[in-house]
């Protein structure tokens, strides 16, 4: 090392002029030839002198001129050195042969005779620039090193691989635009731009350039310049994946900001606008927009905006308005006509046709917004050469109010302007398609060219009163032309849209056999059928829907609609394998491509909810589920799907998942609504017993809900605390809400419940200070007052109560029993039999009924009315106490929840057993204490009256029992106390003991 350190300084002070190299001793000669490499590095480190790209030039001389005897070995010693990584080759190249050149180093002649012999010979050098093959050589290498790493997705390796190489005389279009292609990828969009305009000035006919460049221009607010950009690519390349996909977001942007200003063209982009300057005058394929309107003064503006990038002409025909649909088309740009209307749609739009002087014409509809990708979709069709005259078809889908169908149809709209075609028909216009020499044109269907009709919403229509007008037109093109089925067929349609079914139906049939007298199978029969089984359906005629479609199935099995509708009727006749069929053929049906109308629900979503619910009847609840899901993937403003899907985890499952995994069922979904599902669910879960659950999805409802619907979301976790016996939780919640109406109403509930009478009192007589007439304040307080024992003052509540909202049943109920504690039963029976006229589904009157008839032992009566009160309960709870079945009636009332109808039960129970007692009934009446004390076991009165039973019937012993449980529960009674001293002492088991054991009496 010290040799080659002063070797490095003897070079640089010979460069300095303070030393030749020949002079250089023998032995630093050997050491400098030896390891060359090493002397690189020791100049490197040099002090004072950096080692420069000269240095390195004057070295490689150095080494290669005067240690290396032959050209051989100078080549082989500089290979060495180029592929070293250290060494800056292109900045060494260029210092070595301008070293060479101008004979800076004193070399012996020969050798440097040699050395430029041998550059000349291997090296093919430009001007003054240094030799090439290397510098080629090594552009070749970072080109193949940038384009593995763009490969792999590597974007700034790509970038910097090859920057140092764009100002390479020898660099050409592809490397440049390899360049500007990762700077967009990279999103360095305004670097990208300067990179791919100069990547054109190398092939103007790169098409991907100039969509990468109008990406670029898109993000920078140069809305026009990439609009034109994108036309250029498709210019060159009619298919391009990227300027496709571009359009429509730059013709979204140019749609909503239209009059927005371009901003200035940095200096930096010079002569963009000049490569544009092609596209500047507009396509050379010129597109006219026909339109006919009246009244559309509020639509027309979406329909003209959702165009205009890409109309050069807008025609506007007006029938009529009376709105400044005129004014407002004009002010939008459009050549504003006016013709007369004359009940014909064909001669409106001829007219129309009649002004347009574009190439293509498109027809849009007032009603009408096309997509922005449709708008791109339609311009790039255009804009390519036809050969042959092409009728084409594009998409129109029809959202109905409901939310439920999607109607979709393709429509002959565009078409070439220089074929003079005509339409034909009153209504539902058409273009035959048939040239003057009789050729018929081919229809191309464009399913990418998408519009979005509004005229089926129902709210829209009934406005314009669209239904009964189409109804009338057809009716006057029947009469002119009786023979014509499409006529009779659209007819059918449009009275199905009406709701007249059997009219809708006659007309079908009537289409059917002017089809089949002319011998004729237009595109709409598969259509008439199914529209025909459909109206069935809704005539709730399932059985005739199935036979009709019997014998249509041939026609009919590529209509998803068709299907459908099988699927829904043999549904409704419990056909359950022939329904899942139809429904699963539903979903296989392919997209037919005609001009008549597809709901997208039969062929996405409505299937899976048929398959759902086939699957859920079978009780395949995970297949149900898995179908709910997929419709769900189509349309996720399905709520009602939702609540379904919901419902079922909540019914099948013993315990749902953490109630946090409910949330991506309802992701999509805003806050009411998602609080209304968890709230319906919740009460499900309440339903079939799991009350834990519930109010773990109720409190996620209280936290994901907005501020403003939180309080409703409280309010029904009160509820469900209230139901699950936590009250003092509940009202600890509702008083965060004291003034928000519902949740002041649980509050009362709950104090109601808990015989908080005073409470009750005071919060009601709060209320009425601030809202005299608050009726139900008054009612509230009237049901305290009563309770408190305060008979006068609850009825002059109660009436004021029912005065300010007479239908309120419960106050009639309440105000009977104030009848009752005042003895004055005609009264209170008048207050009950009100009370059960307004509400027949309560039990509560027809109860407080059945214990006058008994007061006034008029048993009849009693159990016509305790049988009313049975007929009040849900299904499987009425079935239990019909058949007396313990068991069950403890399953179904078991929860917590479900106290509210045990109590019910109990006291029909107890009123069941008096009616028995009465009238001789005693194993009867036991039987029914015995349940009622099953179900409520710590009521004191139970007890007292099973023991009455049995003292009656001389069972002393056991009298004595039931007597002392009741003393025990209710220590203060005192005739509870007489009863058990009256009944204590030994007492001999009766000989028939076994026949009370046989009721279901239970020891105590």
């Amino acid at each position: 090392m010290p040799l080659l350190r002063a070797a490095a300084e003897t070079y640089i002070l010979g460069i300095a002029g303070d030393g030749p190299p020949d002079a250089w001793p023998t032995d630093l000669r050997e050491a400098v030839g030896a390891e060359p490499m090493n002397l690189l590095a020791t100049l490197a480190e040099a002090p004072g002198m950096g080692f420069k790209a000269h240095d390195q030039g004057h070295w490689i001389l150095l080494v290669t001129g005067v240690l290396s005897p032959t050209t051989h070995s100078a080549a082989a010693q500089f290979d060495q050195i180029w592929h070293t990584p250290a060494v800056d080759s292109i900045a060494l190249l260029q210092a070595g042969w301008s070293a060479a050149q101008l004979h800076v180093l004193p070399l012996a002649t020969a050798t440097a005779e040699v050395w430029r012999q041998w550059l000349t010979e291997t090296l093919t050098p430009i001007g003054d620039r240094p030799p090439m093959r290397f510098e080629t050589d090594r552009l070749h290498r970072a080109r193949q090193a940038a384009e593995n790493a763009f490969a792999q997705d590597d974007y700034a390796s790509v970038i910097t691989t090859l920057q140092p190489w764009l100002d390479h005389p020898s660099v050409d279009g592809e490397l440049v635009s390899l360049y500007g292609t990762a700077l967009v990828f990279a999103d360095l969009y305004a670097e990208a731009i300067p990179v791919l305009l100069r990547a054109l000035t190398f092939d103007p006919a790169q098409a991907n350039a100039y969509s990468l460049l109008g990406v670029a221009l898109f993000t920078q607010g140069h809305l026009h310049r990439a609009w034109r950009c994108c036309r250029a690519a498709l210019a060159y390349q009619p298919d391009h994946p990227g300027a496709l996909a571009s359009l429509p977001a730059i013709a979204k942007q140019l749609t909503e900001h239209n009059d927005a200003v371009e901003p200035t063209l940095p200096s930096a982009w010079a002569g963009l606008d000049t490569l544009l300057s092609p596209f500047d005058g507009g396509p050379a394929v010129r597109l006219s927009v026909a339109m006919i309107v009246r009244n559309e003064a509020l639509r027309l503006p979406q329909a003209i905006a959702s165009v205009r990038v890409i109309a050069d002409e807008l025609i506007v025909v007006d029938t009529g308005s009376t709105d400044g649909t005129p004014e407002i088309a004009a002010a939008l740009g459009a050549q504003v006509h006016h013709a007369p209307w004359t009940d014909d749609f064909a001669a409106a739009r001829n007219e129309s046709l009649m002004h347009c002087t574009g190439d293509w014409i498109l027809i849009l509809d007032a009603d009408e917004t096309m997509t922005p990708e449709g708008a791109a979709a339609l311009r790039a069709v255009i804009d390519r050469p036809h050969r042959v005259p092409t009728l084409y078809q594009i998409r129109i889908q029809s959202q109905h109010d409901d939310g439920q169908a999607s109607v979709d149809w393709d429509a002959s709209r565009l078409f070439p302007r220089a074929l003079h075609l005509r339409f034909e028909g009153r209504i539902h216009e058409q273009l035959p398609g048939q040239l003057a020499d009789g050729r018929l044109l081919p229809r191309v269907p464009l399913p990418a060219v998408t519009v979005r009709h509004e005229g089926h919403r129902r709210t829209v229509g009934a406005a314009l009163g669209k239904e009964n007008r189409d109804v009338a037109l057809l009716e006057l093109a029947i009469a002119e032309q009786p023979s014509n089925a499409f006529h009779h067929f659209n007819l059918g349609v449009a009275l199905r849209a009406t709701g007249r079914e059997h009219d809708a139906i006659r007309s079908l049939k009537r289409s059917l056999d002017r089809c089949r007298e002319q011998q004729e199978s237009p595109a709409y029969v598969p259509l008439a059928f199914t529209h025909w089984v459909s109206a069935l359906l809704a005539l709730d005629d399932p059985a005739g829907a199935v036979r009709i479609a019997q014998g249509a199935t041939g026609l009919c099995g590529q209509v998803a609609d068709f299907w459908l509708a099988v699927g829904q009727a043999r549904y409704a006749l419990g056909h359950v394998a022939e329904a899942r069929a139809a429904f699963e053929e539903c979903l296989t049906v392919g997209r037919q491509h005609h001009q008549m109308a597809v709901d997208q629900g039969a062929l996405t979503w409505k299937p899976h909810v048929g398959l759902a619910e086939v699957l859920a009847q079978g009780g395949d609840t995970a297949g149900s589920e898995d179908h709910l899901r997929a419709a769900l993937a189509v349309r996720p403003d399905l709520w009602a799907v939702r609540r379904m899907l919901l419902l079922s985890m909540a019914t099948h499952q013993a315990l749902l998942p953490p109630p946090a995994e409910l949330l991506p069922v309802l992701q999509d979904a805003d806050a009411q609504r998602r609080q209304g599902h968890l709230q319906d669910l919740a009460e499900n879960l309440l339903a079939t017993g799991q009350a834990e659950t519930a109010l773990a999805v109720l409190s996620l409802a209280v936290e994901t809900t907005t501020p403003e619907a939180r309080p409703d979301a409280r309010v029904a976790l009160a509820k469900a605390l209230r139901m699950t016996g936590n009250a003092d939780a509940a009202v600890a919640l509702l008083h965060r809400d004291p003034d928000h109406p519902a949740a002041r109403e649980e509050l009362w509930l709950l104090y109601l419940q808990q015989d908080r009478w005073l409470d009750l009192e005071q919060a009601a007589t709060a209320r009425l200070a601030i809202a005299p007439a608050d009726h139900r304040a008054l009612a509230f307080r009237g049901v305290a007052r009563l309770r408190t024992g305060q008979p006068a003052t609850a009825a002059i509540d109660l009436r004021a109560a029912i005065a300010g909202q007479p239908g309120d049943a419960d106050s009639w109920n309440n105000l009977g029993l104030v009848a009752m504690s005042q003895q004055n039963p005609g009264e209170a029976e008048q207050a009950f039999r009100q009370a059960g006229a307004l509400q027949p589904q309560d039990p509560t009157p027809w109860l407080n009924l059945a214990r006058l008839a008994l007061h006034r032992q008029d048993f009849p009566e009693a159990r016509q009315l305790l049988a009313q009160v049975v007929m009040t309960l849900p299904e499987g709870l009425r079935k239990a106490m019909l058949r007396q079945d313990r068991q069950a009636l403890a399953h179904l009332l078991g929860g917590p929840e479900q106290q509210t109808f045990r109590l019910l039960v109990t006291e029909h129970l107890t009123l069941d057993a008096q009616l028995n007692a009465g009238t001789g009934m005693a194993l009867a009446a036991l039987r029914a204490l015995a349940l009622a004390i099953d179900l409520t076991p710590d009521q004191a009165f139970l007890y007292r009256l099973t023991g009455g039973l049995l003292h009656d019937a001389g069972e002393i012993g056991l009298a004595h029992q039931y007597y002392a449980k009741a003393l025990s529960l209710a220590p203060g009674h005192v005739g509870t106390a007489a009863l058990v001293s009256q009944t204590a002492g030994p007492r001999k088991a009766p000989a028939d003991l076994y026949s009370f054991l046989e009721v279901g009496l239970s020891p105590v």
